[in-house]
C-alpha cells in the first residue's frame, strides 16, 4: 500500500480509455473517482484510481480541473 498522501480526490467528468503496456485498453467511465497526487504540467495531473495502485496521468479536462497551461 502506498504511503503517498492524496492532495485531492476528483470525480472524472469525462470517460477515458486507459492504456497500460501489455494490457488491453481499459475504459474508465465518467463519475469514476481519481486520486490526484501531483500536478505534472501542461494540463496533466498524476494520480491513481482507487482500485489500482499504479500511477497514471489524467488530463485536467477529464477531471473538470483547470489546466494551468
Amino acid at each position: 500500500m502506498s504511503t503517498t498522501t492524496a492532495r485531492m480526490v476528483c470525480e472524472m467528468v469525462r470517460g477515458v480509455l486507459l492504456n497500460w503496456p501489455g494490457e488491453p485498453p481499459k475504459r474508465i467511465p465518467a463519475g469514476t473517482t481519481f486520486i490526484v497526487e501531483e500536478w505534472v504540467g501542461g494540463g496533466w495531473y498524476r494520480g491513481r484510481l482507487p482500485d489500482d495502485p499504479r500511477p497514471t496521468q489524467m488530463h485536467a479536462r477529464d477531471l473538470g480541473l483547470p489546466s494551468g497551461s
